[in-house]
């Protein structure tokens, strides 16, 4: 399911997808979640990766009680078969802690790592 966050005077500036898993009651209940933004999303000329056309994943977040079941790699999967994810050049990561880039790093393939770049603050601090 994605939902887009809407900020206002803005076009739509950060999107959502939930992981959604089935409790013991038969109850759904959200697992997890990345936030993302497409090239031209946000119109806030601060925000360089998106004025340089780059796709950028903003969190990933899985609930403590649905870790280690692979959701995680099951999110960055679904945000890897975005098609501008897969056409861009590079990739921003912004706001993805130390194991969320763990994940990405082995979800990703080795010759294409290089593609994204670890964004903190204004300025590009490393490859994958």
């Amino acid at each position: 399911v994605a939902l887009e966050l809407l900020q206002p005077g803005l076009a739509p500036t950060q999107r959502a997808t939930i992981f959604w898993r089935r409790a013991n009651d038969g109850r759904s209940e959200a697992a997890g979640f990345y936030a993302y933004q497409y090239p031209g999303d946000q119109f806030d000329e601060r925000d360089d990766a998106v004025a340089m056309d780059m796709p950028k994943l903003i969190a990933l977040y899985v609930r403590p009680e649905f870790r280690g079941q692979g959701i995680g790699t099951e999110l960055l999967r679904d945000f890897l078969g975005h098609q501008p994810v897969r056409e861009a050049k590079h990739v921003a990561v912004e706001g993805v802690t130390d194991e969320g880039l763990r994940l990405l790093a082995r979800a990703v393939p080795a010759d294409e790592r290089k593609r994204f770049l670890e964004y903190k603050g204004d300025e590009f601090v490393r490859s994958l």
